[in-house]
């Protein structure tokens, strides 16, 4: 088994059974998860070439991550631990767009999720990093929302279909973000307990 299989492999064992991951690092499990999801989309891309019980692990995986994210959106299309923030529904969109032929049930909600992502994205930043309090750095999650916006321009009709008023749910096709500012900080008095995920990272 290779160092990517190992590692891989040992990926796949930190995701927790709701389908989520989790870091120290992160109050919310929606940052993990899409880490988590980025580093296994390879493996599980060469799935359809391939019987390796690690390709098939990591196309599993993803899928698991994805059927959390449809789960957990909140009614008015975005996606949040504590309350739907624009950082957290940039990491689910990239959850479900990552695919390499997103399914109808994720390209429905996330065209709900963009929609809120471009109302939501200049909205104030709450803080969800760890350090001795949470805090905001603010470049990297600008980063997260700008990407998550480019990757929802690259599916063909998900930016049009998210305008107000437009129904229609793009045909699935195939679609081809570390340093930060800390501008916002409040005092870490909550329970950040990671909601049962997965723990990525030492």
């Amino acid at each position: 088994m290779s160092a990517m299989q190992r590692t891989a492999a040992w990926l796949c064992d930190q995701q927790s059974s709701v389908g989520a991951w989790s870091d120290k690092w992160h109050a919310s499990p929606y940052y993990a998860t899409v880490c988590g999801v980025t580093a296994l989309r390879d493996m599980a891309e060469r799935r359809a070439a391939s019987a390796d019980a690690v390709d098939i692990r990591a196309e599993v995986a993803i899928s698991r991550a994805v059927e959390w994210v449809l789960g957990s959106q909140r009614r008015n299309g975005s996606w949040g631990r504590w309350a739907g923030t624009a950082e957290e529904t940039a990491y689910a969109l990239q959850i479900l767009l990552y695919r390499a032929r997103p399914d109808r049930p994720s390209l429905s909600a996330a065209v709900k999720g963009y929609r809120f992502l471009v109302e939501a994205q200049d909205a104030p930043m709450t803080p969800l990093w760890h350090d001795k309090d949470l805090y905001t750095p603010t470049l990297v999650v600008r980063a997260a929302i700008l990407s998550a916006r480019h990757l929802g321009r690259a599916v063909p009709g998900l930016s049009q279909a998210a305008r107000p008023g437009v129904r229609a749910i793009p045909r699935p096709r195939r679609t081809g973000l570390r340093t930060g500012d800390r501008t916002s900080r409040v005092t870490n008095e909550s329970n950040v307990d990671g909601q049962g995920a997965g723990t990525v990272g030492g």
